[in-house]
């Protein structure tokens, strides 16, 4: 676990080559750990001896505790290779000495030193990934819409990887949808979601793929979703992040409409108190209801005229008592955001406005807001803003 000390469950590497070096630096023997990873020099005179290993292929040195720059500390099961010397690991200097090492043959009188112990580590290098796809077009959603996460773990080195957990907590803008997630999270409480990949092979991926739903209540302009994925046995994090525009209202329109006029024809009105990047506004009327029948009332744009809003009006001269009215607001990049519907009645209280968040997520790029009308003079309340009027 890089901790610096032999733990349970950690083994002993075989085959490595291990180097004995004198006082003055020069190599004096050479031998190579056993099956499980132990080495041995015999024979040493009282001296002082640096030991160096040569780490194999994809293995570095690990985390050096305290205790490992002083191999002459006695201190098993630690790390003692202190110093790193272009792609050989070297242990500071140890001094033996007869009769006071941590262990002594005293029939023999040989004295041993078994503690000097080097702890190798082999990083296995994963990348994580994570893409956001909407409901709408052009990766814009708004209240109520849907945007999948697409998450991918990739195992980059080439040896086994180990556990690995991916930690996705949700932005306050969006809820998991339950049951979407493939495979499920291990948990979603709380709206933060997680998942265990197992070991992965070489170039082996973990994909999980899942699908949020934005709150009727979110406001911002980008949703930024942030996930982690922990390797727990190296503590070796990675964070990647996904990002979808929210729509926001363009508009904050506080009166829309539409009024039979005594010498014929219908006068559309309406009131604006904000206008957010509006290039100009086209009335549409419909003589069935229908959204799809709606024809334009103002063929030649109605520039906006104040970014702090205005009141406008328009003449509809084929217009007649019942006609469905919507308002189109037609935005700088293009885009274009419809408001209603109304329905044409007869003079009557002017009807506010109970605006909602634009919800942009039928790919189509035009939005719906619902809205009061006026219909015989009393206001009646569009229903979710699909042209169903109830009176």
């Amino acid at each position: 676990n890089n901790d610096g000390l032999v733990s349970a469950g950690e083994p002993g590497l075989a085959g490595v080559t291990v180097r004995l070096l004198n006082s003055a630096g020069a190599v004096i023997s050479t031998t190579t750990t056993d099956a499980n990873g132990n080495y041995l020099f015999t024979n040493l005179p009282k001296g002082t001896y640096v030991v160096e290993v040569v780490p194999p292929k994809g293995y570095q040195n690990g985390l050096v505790p305290s205790t490992g720059a002083t191999p002459d500390n006695d201190v098993d099961n630690d790390n003692n290779g202190s110093v790193v010397n272009g792609s050989v690991i070297r242990s500071a200097p140890i001094t033996l000495t007869p009769g006071a090492e941590p262990s002594t043959n005293t029939s023999t009188g040989t004295s041993t030193n078994p503690t000097v112990d080097f702890g190798l580590v082999r990083p296995v290098a994963f990348s994580l990934s994570k893409l956001a796809s909407t409901s709408g077009s052009n990766s814009i959603v708004g209240s109520d819409g849907l945007i999948t996460f697409t998450l991918s773990v990739t195992n980059n080195s080439a040896f086994v990887g180990g556990s690995i957990v991916v930690t996705d907590p949700l932005p306050s803008e969006l809820n998991y949808v339950v049951g979407s997630g493939v495979p499920a999270p291990n948990g979603s409480a709380n709206n933060v979601l997680t998942w265990t990949v197992p070991p992965l092979q070489p170039g082996q991926s973990f994909t999980v793929k899942f699908v949020t739903k934005v709150k009727e209540d979110a406001n911002v302009v980008a949703i930024k979703n942030v996930a982690q994925a922990l390797q727990t046995a190296d503590n070796v994090l990675q964070v990647a992040s996904a990002s979808a525009t929210l729509q926001p209202t363009a508009i904050l329109l506080t009166a829309f409409n539409a009024t039979v006029q005594t010498g014929g024809g219908v006068k559309v009105t309406w009131r604006t108190a904000l206008e957010s990047n509006t290039f100009g506004f086209t009335v549409l009327r419909s003589k069935t209801g229908k959204r799809t029948d709606a024809v334009k009332v103002n063929t030649d744009l109605m520039l906006a005229k104040s970014n702090n809003g205005a009141s406008y009006e328009v003449l509809d001269t084929a217009g007649a008592t019942g006609n469905t009215y919507w308002l189109q607001e037609t935005e700088l990049n293009g885009n274009q955001i419809d408001y209603g519907p109304v329905k044409a009645g007869v003079a009557g209280a002017e009807a506010p406005v109970t605006q909602a968040p634009v919800n942009n997520g039928t790919g189509s790029g035009t939005s719906q807001l619902p809205l009061n009308s006026v219909a015989g003079g009393a206001p009646a309340v569009i229903a979710g803003g699909q042209g169903a009027v109830l009176e």
